[in-house]
């Protein structure tokens, strides 16, 4: 008895504190074209040989993550392709990159990008969104 007592108890206080506690809409910021931007300057920095910690030190800052890059692998070219997309709080962009290992230049493939827009921007290679 004292036990479902205490529960009751608890659960009232816990339904009092999450009162007004709803989840609002998540909404992207910035539009289409600013998340193509983001990852044209992504992409771009990448091509010229940068590394994404110039991207992080720069104003604005951009965080970008991509194992291919991290990885040492150098982008030869890219073409932005498909409308970007809502998804979440995010954009979904997606490329064709041709990549270069060790003098030996792949052949393009579609991947895709979470770019959130704001402060920093962030640029995430997202393939499993693909």
């Amino acid at each position: 008895m004292f036990v479902r007592s205490q529960f009751s108890k608890l659960s009232c206080l816990s339904a009092l504190c999450l009162m007004g506690c709803g989840v609002g809409e998540i909404r992207v910021v910035g539009n289409a074209d600013d998340a193509k931007q983001a990852l044209t300057q992504v992409l771009d920095a990448w091509k010229a040989g940068k590394s994404a910690a110039d991207l992080q030190s720069g104003t604005p800052s951009v965080v970008a993550v991509d194992e291919d890059w991290t990885g040492g692998k150098q982008l030869k070219s890219y073409e932005l392709v498909d409308s970007p997309m809502e998804n979440g709080s995010h954009w979904r962009v997606f490329a064709n990159l041709t990549l270069t290992t060790k003098g030996k230049t792949s052949k393009p493939e579609k991947v895709c990008y979470a770019v959130t827009l704001g402060s920093p921007t962030s640029v995430l290679r997202s393939d499993f969104l693909n």
